[in-house]
């Protein structure tokens, strides 16, 4: 769902050559908007990262921080030597989960000591689809967010110890929610209840998902089976303008 400048594999390669320590690179992601956003999204640009996955570090080394999907390389040897994303993050079929599946697994590559790269001239549009500029979807994705960061937290640091501060910010989130009502405080309703959801989705996260690898498992890629099947000529997928003639 990306739309790649002319040159932006090439400039990714010309960072690979350039740069042998990395093995992590990421590029800079501009929203591509199916039309003008409405001052309420604009209103929410802090969130940008979050909600359309939004990213213009400055060119060079970084920290896996950096790096989002819709830009990101990783070298082959270290997919070679056994680097897997981990399934138990990330889309699952459910409204409710943590997202974050790429950040979970180039932090790990981070921690286990793989060094990152940030192309400032490898650009990429990322495409927002019209649903995707809604308050519902904000205030989803929100949830989502603060899900997965939790997830992510709980991987370097005791969920015991996560938690009282998780609950206090929660709480105070509550209450600015609850004041937003207020007519003086209105016109700061969305961007408070998208504050209110990553907590509450940060806390949901700390109190019943399940624990995710701490390091990178390093184990024999996966060989796949010959097909021992033809395999059928492709052939063009008839419109229904076209289906019955010959």
């Amino acid at each position: 769902d990306i739309l790649p400048r002319e040159d932006w594999l090439e400039r990714l390669l010309a960072a690979a050559r350039t740069q042998p320590q990395a093995d992590l690179f990421g590029g800079v992601i501009e929203p591509d908007w199916p039309s003008p956003p409405e001052d309420w999204l604009l209103a929410l640009r802090g969130a940008f990262p979050v909600l359309f996955a939004t990213t213009g570090a400055s060119h060079g080394p970084c920290t896996a921080f950096d790096i989002y999907g819709p830009n990101m390389a990783v070298r082959g040897r270290v997919l070679a030597a056994g680097a897997r994303f981990e399934p138990g993050i990330g889309p699952d079929g459910s409204g409710r989960f943590g997202m974050g599946s790429e950040s979970e697994f180039l932090r790990r590559l981070e921690r286990a000591g793989h060094r990152a790269f940030f192309c400032g001239d490898a650009v990429v549009g990322h495409q927002v689809e019209p649903q995707q500029m809604t308050p519902g979807s904000v205030v989803s994705r929100a949830y989502r967010y603060g899900f997965g960061r939790a997830m992510m937290d709980a991987q370097t640091r005791p969920r015991a110890a996560l938690l009282p501060a998780a609950l206090h910010r929660a709480s105070v989130r509550e209450v600015k929610a609850f004041a937003a009502l207020l007519p003086f405080w209105r016109r700061r309703l969305l961007k408070t209840r998208f504050l209110r959801q990553v907590e509450r989705g940060y806390v949901h996260a700390l109190l019943r998902a399940p624990a995710l690898p701490t390091s990178i498992s390093v184990r024999p890629p996966r060989v796949l089976r010959p097909i021992d099947r033809p395999i059928p000529a492709w052939r063009p997928r008839e419109s229904g303008a076209t289906r019955g003639i010959r």
